[in-house]
């Protein structure tokens, strides 16, 4: 194989390695995505299930109130029924004065039982209100879910296939290259990069007259500053 050749098969493999890479970065941002749209969904969750007790504490509120409402008025009842056969005197008097403090405990939970259903209505409103709205955005939240997750396993899919022909891609490049593009693999994001007017692409750094004449006959030259592997486009 001259060196034409092993140049192709050298940028074919450096091509084929920044599309895995480029497609992992891809998931690994649908990753990121879709551990907020879960975060985001569970939060929703919540205030609709906020929305939901609130509800609930307060029928069971309405409920307690109005059940100690009934406790006074069948005392009232009983202490008025008591009376009517009362012929004492200082024990009508004393229980015409409980009568009169149970009037007062009445409608002081009168206004209590007032003030739970005026809670209770406005939670039951918020809630009507805002349950079509939650539930949309979970709804839209969970199909978004979908698409993310379905979108990653496509792109894993494509990875796979792409990871397939890399051993093959991989025998034609010379070992002496492979060694070196697998070292700065491991150090840099972009291991290979093209000279451009005389410098490398990457940290800018003019290369040396030898060094522009090996790569236009075809050798992989290494960058003096940053290292990387450069080539030219075009060989002579």
């Amino acid at each position: 194989m001259n060196k034409s050749q092993s140049f192709n098969a050298l940028i074919d493999l450096v091509q084929l390695d920044t599309s895995i890479q480029a497609q992992q970065e891809n998931i690994d941002r649908l990753f990121v995505q879709e551990q907020q749209l879960e975060k985001q969904k569970q939060m929703l969750e919540k205030a609709l299930s906020e929305l939901k007790n609130a509800v609930l504490i307060a029928k069971e509120q309405v409920d307690a109130v109005e059940l100690d409402m009934q406790v006074l008025d069948e005392q009232e009842k009983g202490k008025k029924k008591y009376i009517d056969g009362l012929t004492d005197y200082k024990e009508y008097k004393s229980l015409q004065a409980e009568i009169e403090h149970l009037h007062e405990d009445q409608r002081k939970q009168e206004q209590m039982v007032i003030d739970a259903w005026n809670v209770f209505e406005f939670a039951e409103n918020k809630y009507v209100q805002q349950l079509p709205v939650i539930q949309e955005k979970i709804e839209k939240t969970v199909k978004d879910l979908e698409k993310c997750k379905q979108d990653q396993e496509l792109i894993k899919e494509q990875i796979n296939q792409q990871k397939q022909q890399r051993p093959t891609k991989e025998a034609l490049v010379p070992k002496d290259w492979m060694e070196k593009y697998i070292l700065m693999q491991s150090r840099v994001k972009n291991p290979v990069v093209s000279i451009e007017l005389n410098s490398c692409a990457a940290c800018f750094y003019h290369l040396t007259s030898t060094d522009l004449q090996s790569a236009k006959k075809g050798s992989l030259i290494q960058c003096k500053n940053c290292f990387r592997l450069l080539y030219l486009d075009q060989i002579t």
